[in-house]
Order: structure tokens, then sequence, then C-alpha cells
């Protein structure tokens, strides 16, 4: 007879789980976050109207990118998905933030407007 763990997929947390908790601090997204937070995004920031419904900040939105693509995920409904199953996405949105593909996690657009604020760090 084998002694084998017992596997309870539906065994509660005594506590809500932090996802700072379940990332190293090494990891690379605590890298981008610091590097994002440093740069001055008020180009990005000013072109929003504030009308229709609330967007996105563009900080998380770049976040979202720059990990995206230094880990190969291009795509940007591979990038969505990611924010639901991967922890390092979901630790870049806030956990309130509900990613979907009508956010329009578009790079073109985004990337032509990120282009001052990006030039202006690395040369």
């Amino acid at each position: 007879m084998s002694h084998f763990e017992p596997c309870d997929r539906h065994q509660l947390y005594l506590l809500p789980p932090s996802i700072d908790e379940w990332l190293p601090e090494n990891h690379m997204t605590r890298f981008i976050i610091e590097v994002i937070d440093q740069l001055n995004l008020t180009k990005l920031t000013s072109r929003y109207s504030g009308k229709g419904s609330q967007a996105y900040h563009p900080a998380m939105m770049l976040a979202l990118l720059v990990y995206g693509y230094a880990t190969g995920t291009f795509s940007s409904r591979k990038i969505e998905r990611a924010t639901h199953d991967s922890v390092a996405f979901v630790f870049l949105r806030p956990i309130s933030t509900r990613i979907t593909t009508r956010s329009q996690i578009s790079a073109k657009p985004f990337c032509w407007n990120c282009r001052n604020c990006l030039c202006k760090c690395w040369p």
C-alpha cells in the first residue's frame, strides 16, 4: 500500500493569498515596475480625455507590454490570457482590474505614444 499526500483542490486559505508573496524578490516584473515608475508618462496620461469608460493606467499597460515582449509573448490575446493564468502577469495589474481583449492591449498605437517616453531613457 502506497502513502500519497492528499490532493484537496478545494482547500481554503486561512488568509487571502498575497501575490506579492508568490513572486520572488529578484523577479523581472519587479524590475520592470521599478523602471516604469521612474519614467515621465505625462505625454501618455495627457492624451486621455476623461470621456467614456474608465481607462487603464498607461503605466500598467506599458508594464504588461514590456514584460510580454521580454518573455516572448507578443500577442495581445496571449497577454490578456496570461493576466489570468500567470502569477507574474497578475502581479503587473491590480487585482481589482480585469483585463479583457476589448481593453485593447494593442501595441501599435500605444507604442507610438510611448516612443517619446522610452527614447529619453534608452538612447
